[in-house]
């Protein structure tokens, strides 16, 4: 919940969504992604960054969590960014 949380602040501070229930998560991203491939570089920037503020909420990064950020980063075509910790956008 910490997680989604830290996201959804990224995406729309303003908005405090539930946690949506989904079943089968791989379904919903692959319709998902190609609509967020469509998105403007500045908005994909932004879901980059709300990605990067999910999985190091906890200031550790997986493997999984590594891998899934970054053929999210490949199908939508943004680079990955660097991951040095801390919130995304600081130097």
């Amino acid at each position: 919940a910490k997680a989604y949380k830290a996201g959804s602040a990224v995406l729309s501070p303003a908005v405090a969504d539930p946690i949506p229930v989904i079943g089968d998560w791989t379904e919903v991203m692959d319709k998902a992604l190609p609509a967020l491939d469509q998105l403007r570089p500045s908005d994909k920037e932004t879901l980059v960054k709300a990605l990067l503020a999910t999985v190091m909420v906890d200031n550790r990064l997986a493997v999984a969590e590594m891998e899934l950020l970054r053929v999210i980063c490949c199908v939508i075509h943004v680079p990955l960014p660097m991951i040095t910790g801390g919130k995304p956008g600081e130097n």
